[in-house]
């Protein structure tokens, strides 16, 4: 059995991985996957929480909230997809206002 600070160390890297790529990057579908895998960390840190606790509404969450941000970087990547992800002026957040 993996203890739970592993978890949290995992899931505290992720976040920080995610947070970073989302203040670091200046494509759109980078932000998408950033902010997913900002979700997924919080998605493990329920999970982690719920069986430290023995409790299993920490998993169903995360089970939601996991399938929700999924459908939200599906779309995001739809929409970016259609603003025009081959030509680089429109994927180019610093040039959405020119």
């Amino acid at each position: 059995m993996v203890p739970i600070t592993h978890i949290l160390y995992l899931a505290v890297g992720l976040f920080v991985a995610g947070l970073g790529g989302l203040l670091l990057t200046r494509r759109v579908l980078g932000l998408w996957l950033s902010i997913e895998v900002l979700v997924i960390a919080c998605c493990l840190m329920l999970v982690a929480f719920a069986r430290q606790w023995g409790s299993t509404d920490g998993q169903v969450l995360a089970v939601v909230m996991f399938a929700l941000g999924s459908q939200i970087v599906v779309f995001g990547a739809h929409l970016t997809d259609r603003l025009g992800v081959g030509r680089t002026h429109l994927a180019d957040i610093d040039r959405e206002g020119d």
